[in-house]
C-alpha cells in the first residue's frame, strides 16, 4: 500500500491538525462550551510538545470561553484538565503562569485562533 503525505506525518501532528479542525467546527457552529474542549485539548498537546507558554495561554483561553457562557469544566474532561494546568504551573512558576492564564482569557476569538493553529 502506498505512504501518502498524511501518512508520513508525526501523530501529534495529524492529532494538532484533527484538533483545530474540530475547533474551527466549534467556531463556525458558535459553540463556546465545545470551542473550550478544544482548547484545553490544544493546550494538552502543547504541554506535552514542550510549549507550557502557549499551553497555559490556552487554558486561560478555555477558561473565558467558559466564563463567558457561565460554563465549567465538563465532569468527563475535570482530571484531564487539572492535572494538564498543575503541570503547566509547575512548569512555568506562579507569577508567569498566572499571567499567560489571564492573558488568554482575556483574548479575543481571533486572537485565541491564531495561537491555537501554532503560529
Amino acid at each position: 500500500m502506498p505512504v501518502h503525505g498524511k501518512d508520513l506525518e508525526a501523530p501529534d501532528v495529524r492529532c494538532g491538525s484533527r484538533l483545530r479542525d474540530a475547533l474551527e467546527g466549534a467556531v463556525a457552529f458558535a459553540s463556546r462550551e465545545t470551542i473550550a474542549r478544544a482548547l484545553d485539548a490544544l493546550a494538552a498537546m502543547a504541554e506535552q510538545t514542550g510549549d507550557a507558554s502557549r499551553g497555559a495561554t490556552l487554558v486561560g483561553a478555555a477558561e473565558g470561553m467558559r466564563r463567558a457562557v457561565g460554563g465549567d469544566v465538563w465532569g468527563i474532561d475535570r482530571v484531564s484538565h487539572d492535572e494538564i494546568a498543575e503541570r503547566l504551573h509547575a512548569r512555568l512558576g506562579d507569577g508567569p503562569y498566572q499571567r499567560l492564564t489571564c492573558r488568554g482569557a482575556a483574548l479575543a476569538l481571533d486572537e485565541i485562533l491564531e495561537i491555537a493553529s501554532g503560529r
